[in-house]
């Protein structure tokens, strides 16, 4: 599978067809021929980042943050340290070589600007969390600003990528 369809999945669509409408009609509007096929259908680096990986490495937190709240998780996740955005792969590389290469690209800053949200909302998921504020944090995850900032981040990962491959 290409990264195309790969990303598409990843948003919760089966090969065009989708239950999250929203985000796969987002997909297919950032990756609609954009996004060229690469000879090696799992290949998706760019300018020494893994967007796959760095996508999913995002999308793992719901399942860390909904581990958290149903009391499954053994890690012991510091809020102050998962509201950084510094510390995964994706936050290295922007505030590393991606950002010595591309800090003056409008796509770059936003990307930068959605990811240090997303971890902000993560640290706020784990703080509702581990205060007993289960209900909410569920909310957060599923509906609330670190749903829609977490499908931003794919999004404007997918933009980068794109215009990495072009």
């Amino acid at each position: 599978m290409g990264f195309r369809r790969w990303l598409i999945k990843a948003l919760g669509g089966q090969d065009g067809t989708t239950t999250t409408e929203l985000a796969v009609d987002a997909a297919d509007e950032v990756l609609d021929d954009a996004i060229p096929e690469p000879e090696d259908p799992l290949e998706a680096e760019a300018a020494g980042l893994d967007f796959k990986s760095a996508i999913e490495a995002h999308q793992r937190w719901k399942i860390r943050l909904n581990d958290v709240i149903a009391g499954r998780s053994q890690e012991d996740l510091d809020p102050a340290v998962v509201a950084r955005d510094d510390c995964c792969a994706l936050g290295k590389w922007i505030h590393g070589v991606g950002g010595d290469q591309f800090a003056t690209q409008p796509e770059f800053a936003e990307l930068k600007r959605r990811h240090a949200h997303f971890h902000v909302c993560a640290g706020h998921v784990l703080i509702l969390a581990q205060s007993e504020r289960k209900q909410e944090a569920l909310e957060e995850i599923n509906q609330g600003n670190f749903a829609t900032i977490s499908r931003e981040v794919v999004m404007h990962l997918a933009h980068m990528y794109t215009r990495l491959k072009q």
